[in-house]
């Protein structure tokens, strides 16, 4: 009568490489989550750091969205036919030049299409030395006698070409150096796309609370938003203390402190064009926070609220953060670390170290050219001033407080996203008193080390089991039991012939329960049960 589902079902897709006319078949079956895919493309065209790039595809309701590698591709794509997913560059790194040069390339393909699709906003005369590069990868040295005519008609270089750029970009390849490397200028590509303003922003059209149309886009600096192609508002990442969405409204709970060194919190918010949009915007947002500012994934999670109706969204961050990347590019490198260099040493003195840029021995990978921020931990207590305070008149303004530089971070990104950050502090807690076992806030002082270090262990379990009180979750259990035990109350005090209970049969309200309700639904049922 029913069929046995079975899990060796077999479901094929189409992968889009950035070439759009390289297409790879692959078939997964019941089973596979997110990540089998990836794993098998990364193996194919050797890719090292995978966790930069993703899988894109669209819904049912033709909504862009990203194959999440922890969860299964069937319940994903469910009626999605045929299945056609794009592989992209999901977040788009600092500073490329510490990735392998196959990543890379990838990258600049990817750039490529940002420019022709013109998402990447650039400056004429920026835009015509990126055209003059692609030529140059394209086609090699200028050649009198080989490029003749219009030949870089045959490219595209954005979605409005026409003949009086073309020739510029026909000028500017002629007076190129010649015998450049392709790799060379495919870097040269790279350090000029990476300190633009829109490096790495995927748009998501909002309206403002003017209703102002206008886009905002995430990156690897935080969020910002766009006017007319040029940045008008930007919020880092360490100044955003919470991300969460209501409906269509995307909310961003900012936390700074100002001159005089007091702590400012306000909300900004932006409406986009429907529910799924902004819970995309709001995942995006999420996976860049996440991956550009944890110094590791521990499997976090995040939890946004939603209404009173509603059991909001549940997110759990799949693969390593960027840091994690570049620490393992470090430890498989041959070439040793020179960190106390006075080189080395000047750059920490005037770059502080971020989330996105580790430091110690990690210091030798710190993004030189890029604004800097003051965060080096999340339990550090510093927050940076506002970086463009002109701007944020025009974002949403709910509320606006005072507050105490001792409660910066009281409710920090830590507490409010990752549970796991407890038990890493942990962790770190009981290395340093292992380490000094003598020191007066130690609790292993006049103590066996072993036993003390399994009482933190046993805490930091338990702490994991720790689950946070949601009351939906609560509500639907309490209200079963209460309607069981109701109903088994009236059963035994009606159906019972017990003398301890005729003051109750002889309520009022219990004889009217039982003429009106109990006695022709126990007719009814009886009924059922003859037929």
């Amino acid at each position: 009568m029913f069929k046995k589902k079975t899990e060796n079902a077999a479901h094929k897709c189409a992968v889009h490489l950035l070439e759009d006319f390289n297409v790879v078949e692959y078939e997964f079956l019941e089973f596979h989550k997110g990540n089998y895919l990836l794993d098998q493309l990364s193996q194919q065209l050797n890719i090292k750091e995978k966790d930069y790039f993703g899988l894109r595809y669209l819904d049912i309701c033709k909504q862009r969205q990203w194959l999440d590698l922890g969860k299964l591709i069937i319940k994903q794509c469910k009626d999605v036919n045929p299945l056609i997913f794009s592989f992209r560059v999901k977040f788009y790194p600092a500073d490329p030049f510490h990735l392998s040069a196959n990543v890379r390339v990838l990258l600049y393909k990817q750039l490529k299409r940002d420019v022709s699709h013109g998402r990447l906003y650039c400056s004429i005369d920026e835009f015509i030395t990126l055209a003059s590069l692609i030529v140059q990868e394209e086609f090699g040295d200028y050649d009198a006698n080989v490029h003749t005519d219009n030949y870089v008609s045959t490219l595209q270089f954005s979605v409005r070409q026409i003949d009086a750029i073309e020739k510029k970009i026909m000028n500017k390849h002629k007076g190129r150096k010649k015998g450049q490397d392709l790799n060379a200028v495919i870097d040269e590509f790279l350090g000029i796309a990476r300190n633009l303003e829109a490096y790495g922003i995927e748009p998501h059209y909002v309206k403002d609370h003017q209703s102002c149309q206008i886009y905002i886009g995430v990156n690897f600096l935080g969020i910002s938003t766009f006017v007319s192609g040029k940045r008008s508002q930007q919020f880092r990442w360490s100044e955003i203390r919470k991300l969460n969405y209501e409906g269509r409204m995307f909310i961003a709970h900012m936390g700074y402190t100002d001159a005089s060194r007091e702590l400012k919190k306000f909300t900004v918010g932006f409406k986009c064009t429907s529910g799924a949009a902004c819970r995309y915007l709001w995942r995006s947002a999420i996976e860049h926070m996440l991956f550009f500012t944890l110094p590791r994934c521990g499997n976090a999670y995040v939890n946004c609220g939603g209404g009173i109706f509603s059991r909001g969204t549940k997110f759990k961050y799949t693969g390593r953060t960027e840091r994690e990347i570049l620490t393992d590019i470090i430890c498989t490198s041959n070439c040793p670390l020179e960190t106390n260099g006075s080189e080395n040493r000047k750059k920490a003195n005037s770059m502080p170290a971020t989330p996105s840029s580790p430091k110690g021995d990690l210091s030798n990978i710190r993004y030189n050219t890029l604004p800097r921020s003051k965060i080096s931990d999340y339990w550090i207590p510093y927050t940076m001033p506002p970086s463009d305070d002109s701007g944020r008149e025009n974002g949403y303004r709910v509320q606006s407080q005072m507050a105490d530089e001792d409660s910066i971070y009281h409710n920090n990104f830590i507490k409010n996203y990752c549970n796991p950050g407890f038990d890493n502090f942990a962790q770190n807690h009981i290395r340093q008193n292992v380490n000094n076992p003598t020191s007066k806030s130690s609790p292993l002082r006049n103590t066996s080390i072993g036993k003390n270090t399994n009482l933190y262990q046993n805490k930091i379990r338990h702490t994991k089991n720790l689950r946070k009180f949601h009351i939906m979750r609560s509500f639907f259990p309490s209200l079963i039991f209460v309607v069981v035990t109701m109903a088994l109350s009236a059963f035994i005090i009606l159906e019972s012939q017990s003398e301890l209970f005729d003051y109750i049969r002889n309520v009022p309200e219990i004889i009217v329960l039982r003429d009106e309700y109990y006695v022709p639904l126990r007719k009814f049922i009886k009924d059922m049960v003859i037929k």
